[in-house]
């Protein structure tokens, strides 16, 4: 299994109160790196299993890493998934929640 770096991620704005222009790669390490850490913890715990991972790529904007661990001595089955999608517009749920917290 490829794990992602373990460096240390600063998420704090800048002192103009301005996002990074690296704020998405960040996260995404962030994200990244603690589904290592879920996974290796499992893995741990279970003493059996090992996490299988399945990359995917979204045509419309998006990739990710799903990781099952199964049939181990502690977990029958379970997954840590890891998703990062973009696009043009919002989902339509995200749309709607915004347009009722606005009004």
């Amino acid at each position: 299994m490829a794990y992602h770096s373990k460096n240390q991620i600063q998420l704090l704005t800048s002192p103009s109160n301005t996002l990074p222009a690296d704020s998405r790669a960040r996260v995404k390490q962030l994200m990244q790196n603690l589904q290592d850490e879920i996974c290796t913890a499992l893995e741990q715990l279970d003493g059996k299993a090992r996490c299988r991972e399945d990359c995917w790529q979204r045509a419309e904007g998006g990739e990710g890493l799903t990781r099952v661990i199964r049939e181990g001595r502690v977990f029958e089955q379970g997954s840590v998934n890891f998703s990062e999608v973009w696009g043009d517009t919002l989902p339509t749920p995200v749309k709607v929640s915004i347009c009722t917290k606005i009004y």
